[in-house]
Order: C-alpha cells, then structure tokens, then sequence
C-alpha cells in the first residue's frame, strides 16, 4: 500500500531491488496541481500508446525501459530522467524488471 506523502515529510522512492516482487505501486503525493505516481513494470510487459493531459517527467529509478515517443524508442535507465509536452503520445516496453517515478502536471 501506498503512502502518500505530507508536507514537510520525507518518503522513500529509492529502488526496491528484491521487494519488487512483493511492493505496490501507486500514488505517493497529489495536489490539484500535480500528481506522483509509482509505476512498477515487470520485465518484457508493455504499456499500450497512451497520453496524458498535462506535462509529464518520468524518471526511472532502478531497471531498464524503452520509452515510444516522438517518433524514437529512448531507454532510460537507472538515474535517467524524461520530459514529455502535454498530450504526446507515449508507450513503454520494459527490458528489466523497472521502477518509474511519474510527475504529472495537472492541464491549464
């Protein structure tokens, strides 16, 4: 289960390594003006084309994924971070059991 963050609290978003298996994704933090998303990916499953209304980053904590967007197939590893524009259309595939950090922009 997911704990959502407070202000002025400190939650940990560091990879699981061997709890992946047992750990849940979800939501951690969400105002009105954005939401922070854990998305936990095992490996060779893929997340069909989608997008978001607002801008997002994605920011990839532990593993390895393919990120479809704008016409390229970007991998993003541990440390590595991705923006996309609001509404492109993006889809994963991961290469590694992957632990992704989502930052999305609630729409003007």
């Amino acid at each position: 289960m997911s704990t959502l963050a407070q202000p002025g609290t400190a939650i940990d978003v560091g990879p699981l390594g061997a709890a992946f298996a047992e750990a849940s994704p979800g939501i951690l933090l969400k105002t009105d003006a954005m939401k922070v998303r854990r998305l936990m990916i095992s490996k060779g499953k893929e997340i069909p084309e989608h997008k978001a209304t607002g801008e997002i980053t994605v920011h990839c904590i532990e593993g390895n994924v393919l990120f479809h967007c704008l016409g390229n197939s970007i991998e993003l590893t541990a440390g590595k971070l991705l923006y996309l524009p609001a509404g492109e259309l993006h889809a994963v595939t991961a290469r590694e059991n992957s632990t992704l950090l989502v930052t999305m922009l609630s729409a003007n």
